[in-house]
């Protein structure tokens, strides 16, 4: 949720729900003890917006 709370989404909790699934998901198909929380939650968030059609540039955004 803080996340995306900067990211100023049009689709926020749309797009939070999924990232949420999309990380959880990640955790039960592979093994992803060893990466940083942040990068988990980035990745699903990037995920999330493609899924959800979310036409934000993300190139240089850093929110952590």
């Amino acid at each position: 949720p803080r996340f995306c709370n900067q990211l100023e989404l049009r689709q926020e909790n749309l797009i939070q729900k999924t990232a949420v699934y999309i990380a959880e998901r990640a955790k039960e198909i592979c093994d992803i003890q060893s990466r940083a929380p942040d990068s988990i939650a980035g990745a699903s968030i990037y995920m999330a917006c493609a899924a959800a059609g979310e036409k934000k540039p993300m190139k240089g955004k850093q929110i952590i």
